[in-house]
This record gives structure tokens, sequence and C-alpha cells, in this order.
């Protein structure tokens, strides 16, 4: 069975059992809902860039297919999490949630910056909390690496790309996205994205509007000084004059959290990020229908059977080594044993 849990630009969310509901396995189902054939192999690609690195804050894709009528989906695990807009409906965070909120996010961004990934749609909606705080993140869209290689040729891919670049600029999206039809998507972007959704769990709003610093300030009269200045900072509509990284981003929070003052400007450097692979050569196949796929919820991915194989090799070695110390350390003391009691029974000891 399924239940809609919402609609966005370029898909629907459907919660949904393999079986009957509260006995099979517990999933979440987004659907495409644009029509382009190119626009939807873009969709496929981009919510997959969440596999292409591990990190326990981001939800991972475990299958895809397509509908009835031909509209690929794809499946990620239930979570049991709210997303930050549901949240905040009920109440203000406090500004060490916020913080640690965005300590966590600015660490899985990090992550999936260093592999050459982008989020590009990061909203309230797509960040989740779990009862304890601790964030989840879901729904990756853009990567700046993507291309796309096909019959329809480079131009087509383009015109895809832009539109569908077009349809995910929300209230949460950096603002040189929102005036340059087709920007692609950054780091940069995706700082100015952390700052909003950061801003928003501490006012309720976008800060999309906004016209000056003056503004936070009036804002977030009960906030740090420190936590207000990273927000002016992560929220520059200058990509320039921002943060340059997620990782710089995080070392202020950090510092905040601490009780030290951000260095901003000064903040450190990214992380060097060559030697990853290139997204160009991924295309995730267009599976089953959603019945066959829904069949096959929590049947791990290639890539999940591989980093199982390897821990179990680890496994295995680790248990075999534990083992053999047991084995030694045994033997030991049972010749130590012996050889005590023969000196004990020789007739010399007497």
């Amino acid at each position: 069975m399924a239940r809609l849990l919402g609609v966005g630009p370029v898909s629907a969310a459907y919660e949904v059992y393999s079986g009957d509901e509260g006995r099979g396995e517990h999933a979440v189902l987004k659907l495409c809902t644009v029509e382009d054939k190119d626009a939807q192999r873009l969709f496929l690609r981009g919510v997959y860039a969440a596999n292409r690195f591990r990190h326990p804050r981001v939800v991972p894709i475990t299958q895809d297919g397509v509908d009835e009528n031909g509209a690929p989906f794809v499946i990620r695990p239930w979570l049991e999490a709210r997303s930050l807009a549901a949240v905040a409906a009920e109440r203000t965070l406090t500004e060490h949630e916020v913080l640690r909120m965005g300590e966590q996010l600015l660490d899985a961004l990090e992550m999936a910056h260093a592999h050459g990934i982008t989020h590009g749609a990061l909203t309230p909606t797509n960040l989740l909390l779990t009862p304890n705080g601790s964030v989840r993140l879901c729904d990756f869209a853009m990567t700046p690496s993507l291309s796309l290689e096909g019959p329809s040729g480079r131009a087509s891919h383009a015109d895809a790309r832009d539109r569908l670049a077009e349809m995910r600029v929300s209230a949460f999206t950096a603002p040189e996205r929102s005036s340059w039809q087709g920007a692609r998507a950054t780091e940069a972007g995706d700082v100015w994205s952390v700052g909003a959704c950061m801003y928003f769990a501490l006012c309720k709003r976008s800060p999309k509007g906004e016209s000056a610093n003056d503004d936070l300030l009036r804002d977030l009269p009960n906030i740090s000084k420190a936590t207000v200045a990273i927000l002016h900072h992560a929220l520059n509509p200058n990509p320039h004059d921002r943060y340059e990284s997620a990782y710089a981003m995080l070392g202020d929070v950090r510092r905040a959290m601490s009780g030290r003052r951000p260095k901003l400007s000064f903040a450190e450097k990214p992380i060097p990020s060559g030697g990853y692979r290139s997204l160009a050569a991924l295309t995730p196949p267009l599976g089953q229908p959603v019945d066959a796929a829904l069949a096959r919820i929590g049947r791990p991915s290639i890539a999940d059977q591989e980093v199982r194989a390897i821990q179990r090799r680890g496994n295995v070695a680790l248990v075999l080594a534990i083992v053999t110390l047991v084995g030694v350390a045994t033997f030991v003391m049972v010749r130590e044993k012996l050889a005590d009691q023969h000196v004990r029974e020789s007739p010399a000891a007497h």
C-alpha cells in the first residue's frame, strides 16, 4: 500500500510497504513527475549521488524502477524522523539545537563536496531530524560533474538540466541560482542553503528578500553575536563573499558552539578533493515496475554488496586473528601449568 507524503516541483513522495502495513518493509518512494526523458535521467542520476559516498547522516537510495506509465522512481529507507519544516511548525528551535543541526549538516555536505557532489536542492523539507535531534539528509538533486551521454545529444542534455534546475529553485536556493537561469548547483550555493535552513529554524521563514544585515540583527535579538555573524557570512548574496566551502563554515559553527569567535572570511580553506571518480560514467539503469521493486525493498545494491563483502572479509580476518591469539595464549598457559606440575611431581622436588 502507499500513502502520499507530499508533492514537490519534480517528484512526489509516498510512504510504502512491500507487504501488508506494519508487516512488510517500510520505505519512501519518490516518483519523478517530469515527463521529459532527459530530465528524468538527470533526476535519477542526481538522487543517486547520495550513493557515491558513505556518511551516517546521508540517506542512500536502495532501489529504482519505473511505474506503469514509464515514470522513474527511487526508493529510500523509511526513517523515524521529521522534516525541519514540520518541527519548526510546532516550536522554535534553540540556538544550541540550530548550531548542532548546522554542524551535522555541514559535516555531511563537506564529505559530499569532497567527492565532487553538491546537494543542489536543500530545504527544510528534505532536512530530517530524528527524535534526539540527529540530522539526516536526503533528496540530492545536482552534481557539478554530471554529464549526460546518449542519442539525444549534449544540447538536449543542457536544456533538460537547465529546466530541471529552474524547477528546483525555491526560497532556500542561493540568490545566484534564482537570478541566473540555468546556473548550476555549487558548494557556495549549498552553504547559502544551510544558512537559510538555520535561519528558518530560528525565525520560521526564509531569509530570501531580507535587505540587509540589520534585518538579521532585528530578527535574532536573543541569539549570540557569533551565530548571527556566521549567518550573515553564509547568507551573503555574493557567492564570492560567503564561506568558500561547507568545511570552512563547519569550523566556525564549531567555534560558536565552544564559545569562541568565528573566523568568517579567514576560516579554513576547503579540503583538497582531487582523485575522485567522476559521476559521468554512472548511469543507474531503470529497474522493474513498482510492484516488483517494492517486493525487493531492502535488498542491497551491487555497491552495498561489495562493501558488505569487504566488511565480511575484514570480520573473518579479525576473528581468525583473535582465535589465533587466544590459541597461543591458551597453549602458553597450559605448557606453563604442565611444567609446574612436572616440577612438583619430580623426585628432586621431594
